[in-house]
């Protein structure tokens, strides 16, 4: 059976309205949900917060962990993770917390201060990988670049 111009038209125009309609309700949910992310990162918002890394414990603010959005610790405290803290009011992440005061200095200050022995540069760089904080990589590949520079203008 073949439709006439105007049901055609109404058929479209109905079309139309549901898809606003889903859409409508699509933003809604993703405002809702983007409403509820805000508000979890931001219970934690005006008060310290303890880290439990590897045994030690640090203290810091939700705008230091969050400094890097791509980071881990972002991550954690941003409400795309669930967590909580332990009985003691820590966040416990299971690492090795020797190198994590040189990564949260870094979060607070923008710089980066490298260890001097070749070995705990090793471990600080796998500790800012598995935190994903890229700009410690960035300094890597720095270094190796002037080492090899270094390099090329001995054998020169």
């Amino acid at each position: 059976m073949m439709a006439t111009v105007g049901e055609s038209d109404s058929s479209h125009k109905e079309s139309a309205h549901v898809l606003a309609a889903v859409e409508q309700d699509t933003t809604k949910a993703e405002r809702a949900q983007l409403e509820q992310e805000f508000l979890k990162a931001h219970e934690f918002k005006g008060r310290r917060i303890k880290l439990n890394v590897g045994g030690k414990v640090f203290v810091t603010t939700l705008r230091t962990l969050t400094k890097d959005p791509d980071s881990m610790l972002a991550s954690m405290f941003s409400g795309r993770l669930e967590i909580g803290p332990d009985k003691d009011g820590c966040f416990f992440v299971d690492r090795d917390g020797k190198h994590f005061r040189i990564i949260l200095n870094y979060l607070r200050t923008g710089q980066i201060v490298l260890p001097k022995k070749q070995a705990d540069k090793t471990e600080l760089l796998l500790e800012a990988e598995f935190y994903n904080i890229k700009a410690f990589q960035e300094v890597q590949e720095e270094a190796a670049m002037s080492f090899n520079e270094f390099n090329d203008s001995i054998l020169l």
